[in-house]
């Protein structure tokens, strides 16, 4: 039987230059709501909301990173936070988006292929071993 519950965990992705974020390897149902709910930009009662595309990313880094390598420029570690994000090189961002992408990709493949094996045992993930 799959575990209907989120393990927290975290793991460490690398990044280019020597950086690395720990991140969550998955998010709850609650963190997962959270984040799609923060992508949106809120409108006049009854419309529709709209994915801002300026927020997605934000909101992505802000509902997986839980710690990272990045540092100021007196060499003291930056805590992680939604203004240190916007703070980021433009090529950070983009290095640090497109490892959570991925990262998603492959626990989404590790939880199909879970959920499509036959013998119901459970399956290996493609995902790096945690950080302790």
């Amino acid at each position: 039987m799959i575990n209907a519950l989120v393990t927290p965990d975290i793991t460490r992705l690398t990044l280019p230059g020597g950086h690395w974020i720990d991140v969550k390897v998955e998010l709850t149902y609650g963190e997962e709501r959270k984040m799609y709910g923060q992508m949106r930009t809120q409108l006049a009662a009854g419309e529709m909301p709209v994915l801002d595309p300026t927020l997605i990313g934000l909101a992505r880094m802000g509902a997986y990173i839980v710690g990272w390598s990045v540092v100021d420029a007196n060499n003291r570690p930056v805590p992680v936070s939604l203004s240190a994000f916007d703070d980021l090189k433009p090529r950070m961002a983009k290095a640090i988006r497109d490892a959570l992408e991925a990262h998603e990709e492959a626990v989404t493949a590790a939880q199909e292929a879970e959920k499509n094996d036959p013998d119901g045992a459970s399956v290996s993930s493609p995902i790096s071993p945690s950080v302790k």
